[in-house]
């Protein structure tokens, strides 16, 4: 009524326009006037936003400008000192702001801090500046900020960017870059090294230096690719040990994000650099795993304790390497990952680093689990020692890598409660203890996720799958990525009665995964696609698929070196054998070959794999109507 807007469209248009906001609402209706029709003649916000902005003196208008700029709520003082004002005449600007709703204050004085009223006024100011002008303030901001002895670093880079002076950009995004990784915020470090990077041309060793920092960051925010992209860029002109040490971290930072074509192939050739050899044949891979453990039989797992700093870097590097090179062959070519551990094992020991030497313990302990059975002497006794070693140095890494790795030995002897209070320690220490353990986290849960399956939890193992699988994916992380969708983790979408959505998931993360080889995830991959098949009344198809599938799978070692593996893939084809002939496929040779899997099973004499080999042959006596034994066995 005060501004004579009579007509609905165009009360409407303004409370469109205002977005039911009661400030914007009367500036709309106040330029609005008396308006009239479809709203189309009437201004929009932005342009009553101006007119209002318009009317105001330059000395309020110039300290609008200002803090339109800033980046974040900046105080009195420093806002009068960018735009020129002191004393009273910014008093009399800020008040004349703030009884227009133009800007917002949390007091009087000059430390109190003043922003626009809303982002809609930011909005309006910026789109009405011309670029000289958004330049000239932003360095002025910049200026006053340095002048002022606030470490808004952050603030300083933007402000500097927006002023177009690289140099600076640079200089405060490095002491930004160090202040968020000394504060553990590693994606924001990373973020401010990139910006150094791209807004300069620093000398070579200062540029490697930045790559270094830009590689730590990366690993330790758990962006394994970007991390290596960056050591390698670094490892460029450097010294040859530097260089060296470099390309290792690169290489271990692909292997365990999953990179493990371009992993492997850059981590053999650091071995070859560093003088050290790999079996170039199965063979000789064959022949070398066991002259090592021998080697190692014979020598004895005592060590003369030495500190990092006592030892060369060439061999700190040669024995990380062969650190890398285990994990990163365990799941690809098991012999050879067997023989890495063991050279890993007695070049530890030579050195006489104690947290390396209990790693490399814990580590050859968990070779020896592959095997499944009873928990051996040696590996319990490797185990007791790296215990011993770990808990008497206190490094929380190597003593949660221990539990880690007791955890996933606990099940591949098929002990998942246990182990997944093993694993669910070593989860704890990574997580609150550890800075850059992401690698270490995804394993610790993609195993725990399994233990969860297979004592039947399958609702707990569904949220943590669900929730470890946004969390890697935000990262790009494909190893978790891809695990979290294969293997059991993938039975949560079989529980929601879900088989296309499983398959589909399966399909999705192997088309990320690597094409050479044969890798555990392949084998998960095929555990998956049989449940979803089963469970969709498929048998044709996962039995078709089994037997394609199987000599890749056996030629590559896995099944032979892993007790799990091994009984898995019989309790797989079993299943399908007895799933095809109740479908009406096949003959009554599936029964002989479901049987067969049963016998292989229970060969194995181990607690977990009894009842797997025992349902599969009463399965098998069950369709040969002999009720009683069916239902012994069962029971």
């Amino acid at each position: 009524e005060r501004v004579g807007v009579r007509d609905v469209k165009v009360a409407e248009w303004c409370a469109r326009q205002a977005h039911g906001h009661p400030l914007f609402i009367d500036m709309m209706t106040q330029t609005a006037g008396g308006g009239a029709g479809d709203g189309k003649d009437v201004l929009g916000l932005d342009d009553a936003l101006w007119t209002v902005i318009g009317q105001l003196d330059p000395a309020s208008r110039e300290v609008l400008e200002v803090t339109a700029i800033a980046v974040s709520p900046q105080a009195f003082e420093l806002v009068g000192r960018a735009a020129g004002r002191t004393g009273e005449d910014l008093a009399r600007s800020i008040a004349v702001l703030r009884a227009s709703h133009l800007v917002q204050a949390s007091g009087a004085r000059g430390r109190d801090r003043i922003e626009p009223y809303h982002d809609r006024v930011r909005m309006a100011v910026l789109a009405h500046l011309e670029p000289p002008r958004k330049r000239e303030i932003h360095r002025r901001l910049a200026v006053a900020l340095e002048t002022s002895g606030t470490d808004e670093l952050e603030s300083m880079v933007a402000h500097w960017r927006g002023a177009g002076d690289d140099e600076q950009v640079a200089r405060y995004a490095v002491l930004a870059g160090d202040r968020a990784r000394e504060g553990l915020a590693f994606d924001r470090a990373a973020r401010f090294y990139m910006q150094a990077l791209s807004a300069s041309r620093p000398t070579d060793v200062a540029r490697r230096g930045l790559l270094e920092k830009l590689g730590d960051s990366c690993a330790n925010a758990g962006r394994g690719k970007r991390a290596a992209d960056a050591f390698l860029a670094a490892a460029e002109g450097a010294d040859a040990a530097g260089a060296l040490e470099l390309r290792r971290r690169a290489a271990e930072q692909l292997l365990r994000s999953g990179h493990f074509d371009d992993g492997l192939s850059l981590a053999l050739g650091v071995v070859r650099q560093a003088g050290m050899r790999m079996p170039a044949t199965p063979l000789m891979g064959v022949m070398l795993f066991l002259f090592l453990r021998l080697w190692m039989r014979l020598r004895g797992l005592g060590f003369r304790e030495r500190e990092a700093t006592q030892v060369s870097p060439g061999e700190l590097t040669r024995v990380d390497m062969w650190w890398s090179l285990s994990f990163g062959l365990a799941v690809t070519d098991t012999l050879r990952g067997a023989s890495a551990n063991a050279q890993h094992v007695l070049l530890a020991l030579r050195i006489g680093e104690p947290q390396r030497v209990a790693r490399s313990m814990a580590q050859e302990a968990g070779f020896i689990a592959m095997s499944g059975g009873p928990v051996s002497r040696r590996e319990a006794d490797m185990f007791e020692r790296a215990h011993a070693i770990s808990q008497r140095g206190g490094d929380p890494r190597t003593i949660a890598w221990v539990a880690a790795v007791e955890g996933i030995a606990g099940y591949l002897h098929g002990r998942f409660a246990s182990a997944l209070a093993h694993l669910e320690r070593a989860e704890e220490i990574f997580a609150t203890q550890c800075v850059g353990a992401a690698w270490e986290l995804d394993t610790m849960r993609l195993f725990a996720v399994n233990c969860l399956v297979q004592l039947g939890r399958v609702v707990d193992a569904e949220a943590r799958a669900s929730r470890h699988l946004r969390e890697s994916s935000f990262r790009g992380d494909l190893y978790a990525a891809v695990n979290l969708r294969i293997g059991f983790a993938n039975l949560r979408w079989l529980a929601s009665d879900e088989p296309d959505v499983a398959r589909r998931e399966i399909t999705d993360a192997m088309a990320e995964w690597s094409k050479g080889g044969v890798h555990l995830e392949h084998f998960y991959e095929l555990l998956a696609l049989t449940n979803a098949d089963l469970y969709a009344g498929r048998s044709g198809e996962a039995l078709a698929r089994f037997d394609e599938r199987w000599p890749a799978l056996r030629k590559s070692l896995l099944p032979w070196r892993v007790q799990s593996i091994r009984v898995l893939c019989q309790w797989m084809r079993g299943r399908c054998a007895l799933a095809r002939l109740d479908e009406g496929g096949g003959s009554g040779a599936l029964l002989a070959v479901a049987e067969g899997c049963a016998r292989r099973i229970e060969r194995e004499r181990a607690p977990w794999t009894t009842p797997l080999a025992r349902t599969l042959a009463a399965g098998v006596a069950f369709r040969r109507a002999d009720a009683p034994r069916a239902t012994d066995l069962l029971r």
